[in-house]
């Protein structure tokens, strides 16, 4: 999804992360935004992203719906990407009016992507060492 992204000049800033028990990490004095837990039942399916701006961009603002830096464009177009690689479950701020995302609470700051609990399209990669090591081009050696 990042590199659909990317691929039309859009920089996405993720984080936030739903945590190995479901909640989310969250620290002292800050809202606890405890929506990823749902019990544990949604342990690694969401994800939060900072808005983007016009520049295409992610920006910090507590309400990034009412900045001039604001895109829809650009917004809308990381919804539409995420449904297509399957974050169906997502929101935006109340302030918002984005086609698709819910309208929530505590969101106006940034917004939320979660994949459906249908997880037939996830693809679990891991990483492999190679069974002989990998021999180097000698027109590579030296740089």
């Amino acid at each position: 999804m990042v590199s659909s992204l990317e691929i039309d000049g859009l920089n996405i800033d993720l984080g936030d992360m739903s945590s190995s028990n479901g909640s989310d990490p969250w620290q002292a004095g800050f809202f606890h935004h405890s929506g990823h837990g749902h019990n544990g039942n949604r342990t690694g399916l969401d994800v939060d992203f900072r808005y983007l701006n016009t520049s295409g961009n992610s920006f910090q603002s507590g309400n990034a719906f009412n900045s001039s830096s604001y895109s829809s464009e650009n917004n809308q177009n990381v919804y539409d990407t995420a449904t297509t690689f399957g974050f169906t479950v997502n929101y935006q701020g109340n302030s918002g009016n984005l086609v698709g995302p819910t309208n929530a609470n505590q969101h106006n700051d940034h917004g939320n992507l979660g994949r459906g609990n249908n997880n037939s399209n996830i693809t679990t990669i891991s990483r492999l060492k190679p069974s002989r090591p990998v021999p180097v081009s000698s027109s590579f050696k030296g740089f």
